[in-house]
């Protein structure tokens, strides 16, 4: 399990309510259900509905951490709109068919089952967050699902809420001995679940059509500046470059990080549509390696090892407004995906693997909950491990999560 992104969890974030932050950056509006790392939250942003270990998923109080409820209904939450937590689940009747069921958020009952979702691939039990998408599968077969709801235009589609689910498969042929096995075509479609009735409606895949707003592009006038690198990355890697990775700080505003060389002055660079480019200097005097909370309003700054790690915490929608917040070496150890909702910071943390009897290692995960303006952790919470299976040639590996 490497990273669960946008298009899970951020894409429950397209609702059509807004509501204030309170504490830290409480400047502005923003939707929610807010995006949690490995998690899906409700729309009222009462509980996290994850997945299980026992191939279940529980719904977490964010407040407290406590269990509220517990379904069998579902492996894994997909996204969530008011009244109701999408989760997916294997077809009992067919492998290669995918159900959708929709819970109550207060208590976990269910509301309504979708018909099957025909994949032309075989759904494994095990599944794996692998940077944009939910990603299932056996053998050398892949499948991977994105789910959201879209942002309604109109009243007529707030009315009209239909959960959209991409779904695309790829085998893996061939390898033996040192030998990689070689990618198979790529097959993709879309189907859309009607909450009320269980009704599916499938067809070709859309690529216009996604989780999230397309990524922001740099203004025509932006140039590489003298003396300076630009911070760019991938769920699957980042470093400093010739030219910047932009990302949304919020409606219609975007920014992306650059590096002075010779004064070490780590810069926010903000712009808009209406909006020319302006740079805020966030740090000073050291090297970093910029961490970006899910909704691109925040930003983390560690210095130190993976020992003794002290963290900075910024706010990116107004720099400046807020003072930077301390927060101490933190246990589990802090990684990122983060995100921050009100007074807490929430990270999925990692322990160290350990060796089974097949030869796989299983790495234990947990749903972190954090009090970032006194550095306690509030609560955690078990996830389901990534599990990387022994090495096996000619095979492709995945990771459970």
């Amino acid at each position: 399990m490497i990273w669960l992104r946008f298009a899970i969890v951020a894409a429950s974030a397209v609702a059509a309510l807004l509501v204030p932050i309170e504490g830290f950056a409480s400047e502005g509006a923003r939707p929610v259900p807010p995006p949690l790392p490995f998690a899906v939250v409700d729309a009222e942003a009462t509980v996290a509905v994850v997945a299980q270990s026992d191939g279940t998923v529980a719904a977490v109080e964010l407040s407290s951490g406590q269990i509220r409820w517990r379904s069998p209904q579902g492996r894994w939450p997909l996204a969530s709109a008011q009244g109701w937590v999408a989760v997916g689940t294997p077809d009992l009747g067919n492998a290669r068919a995918l159900r959708v069921r929709f819970l109550r958020p207060a208590d976990g009952k269910l509301i309504i089952a979708s018909a099957p979702i025909s994949l032309p691939a075989v759904i494994g039990a095990e599944a794996s967050w692998e940077g944009d998408g939910l990603t299932l599968g056996t053998g050398n077969t892949s499948v991977q699902l994105w789910a959201w709801i879209p942002r309604p235009k109109t009243s007529a589609d707030a009315r009209a809420v239909r959960l959209h689910v991409r779904w695309r498969t790829q085998s893996f042929v061939g390898g033996g001995g040192m030998r990689p096995p070689e990618r198979g075509p790529i097959s993709s479609g879309m189907a859309l679940v009607d909450p009320t009735s269980g009704a599916v409606s499938a067809g070709p895949d859309d690529p216009a059509r996604g989780p999230e707003p397309p990524p922001p592009t740099l203004p025509p006038s932006w140039q590489r500046a003298p003396g300076t690198i630009y911070w760019s990355w991938s769920w699957f890697g980042a470093a400093w470059s010739d030219a910047p990775r932009a990302f949304w700080i919020g409606p219609a505003l975007a920014g992306f990080f650059s590096y002075e060389t010779a004064t070490r002055r780590l810069l926010l660079n903000r712009f808009g549509p209406r909006e020319p480019v302006s740079a805020f200097e966030i740090a000073a005097g050291g090297e970093w390696a910029p961490q970006v909370s899910l909704d691109g309003r925040h930003l983390i700054l560690s210095k130190g090892n993976a020992g003794v790690e002290t963290f900075t915490l910024f706010e990116l929608f107004r720099p400046g407004r807020a003072a930077p917040i301390r927060i101490p070496h933190l246990e589990p150890r802090f990684r990122s995906p983060f995100a921050i909702v009100g007074p807490s910071l929430y990270y999925a943390a990692e322990g160290d693997g350990v060796g089974g009897a097949s030869g796989a290692t299983s790495f234990p995960r947990w749903l972190v909950c954090v009090d970032w303006a006194g550095g306690k952790i509030r609560w955690s919470h078990a996830l389901p491990p990534r599990v990387l299976p022994a090495p096996m040639a000619g095979a492709r590996p995945v990771r459970g999560g």
